[in-house]
């Protein structure tokens, strides 16, 4: 459940991106999991500028990180797909790599709660 969890949670952050930031949620990717994984992983959300050389979007969104979590985990939690692997307005990306096989809505929401609560009093 943790990889599908940081995926899912992934997808979110990058899918309330254009919220924040000038930018479509395919000017950034993260590192999606799938299950025939060869190479090890850390356990890690990452998002990263898609174009070569940067195009300033990751920068921009550490800047407003706590309000990315937050946003996102709304997003998340006011859905109301029943799949657990949520669903376009959810956790999924039509950019995807890995084609959104690995997710799961509910411990994505549990890691967004976790990290934002991190984020409490910085």
């Amino acid at each position: 459940r943790l990889r599908g969890g940081l995926h899912a949670a992934s997808h979110a952050v990058c899918n309330v991106l254009p919220l924040y930031c000038q930018c479509s949620a395919g000017d950034v990717y993260t590192e999606c999991d799938y299950p025939a994984a060869t190479r090890f992983r850390p356990r890690t959300i990452l998002i990263a500028d898609r174009s070569r050389g940067g195009n300033g979007v990751s920068l921009q969104a550490y800047g407003v990180a706590a309000e990315l979590l937050g946003m996102a985990l709304r997003m998340i939690s006011q859905c109301r797909c029943s799949n657990f692997r949520g669903c376009p307005a959810c956790v999924q990306m039509l950019s995807c790599g890995e084609h959104n096989v690995v997710l799961d809505k509910e411990a994505g929401r549990t890691i967004l709660a976790g990290m934002l609560a991190g984020t409490e009093g910085v």
